[in-house]
């Protein structure tokens, strides 16, 4: 029951007027600025048209951000998950609030700078193609409303079994989807409400 949608947005403009009013207002007081400011602006759309393809009578939703940050989409009883690495945009979607859901997306270029990085977060290093790790963490930690700090000291493994990937050792294992582009990867999943 999981929708995955990887769009490259970037016909998108950064103006606000693609937002409804209370997300006009919600974007004021975030004082965002430049390319941050842009990027709020084509994930809220970009989660609008996937709630909109998979619920068409729902087009006139709203998506505010919960404190954590995380968007909630209202007007729709549904779960989303939104991922963003430049143009390139993921929004996993779920219905009802049983499941917590998580998606995220990593550009390739990025695999020369993920190693350090995972071997400083999880004391591991690299144990299967970076990006794909990295982004695997990120569904994993996103799904659970975790900061990246709950990987330090971690015994944070994953594995790649065909089209999906195995997380061990931050919390309950979780099996995720995995699609690979040339671009990017995205990885995505779900599971119960504790």
């Amino acid at each position: 029951m999981m929708r995955v949608r990887a769009d490259d947005l970037s016909s998108v403009p950064g103006d606000s007027r693609l937002l409804r009013p209370a997300e006009r207002r919600e974007l004021c007081a975030l004082h965002l600025l430049g390319s941050r400011r842009e990027e709020w602006i084509r994930g809220r759309v970009a989660i609008r048209r996937a709630v909109a393809r998979w619920i068409p009578h729902a087009s006139r939703c709203r998506v505010h951000s919960e404190s954590s940050g995380a968007p909630l989409v209202v007007g729709v009883d549904c779960t989303v998950s939104l991922s963003h690495d430049g143009l390139w945009f993921a929004v996993a979607l779920a219905p009802g609030h049983a499941l917590r859901i998580g998606v995220d997306l990593c550009r390739r270029v990025h695999t020369d700078r993920l190693a350090p990085i995972l071997r400083r977060f999880t004391g591991r290093g690299v144990q299967l193609d970076p990006v794909v790790q990295w982004a695997a963490l990120e569904c994993v930690l996103k799904m659970r409303r975790w900061g990246i700090m709950a990987l330090i000291g971690s015994d944070a493994r994953v594995r790649r079994d065909g089209r999906r990937v195995l997380v061990h050792g931050i919390g309950p294992d979780a099996s995720l989807h995995v699609i690979d582009r040339p671009e990017f990867v995205v990885v995505w999943g779900s599971e119960g409400q504790p």
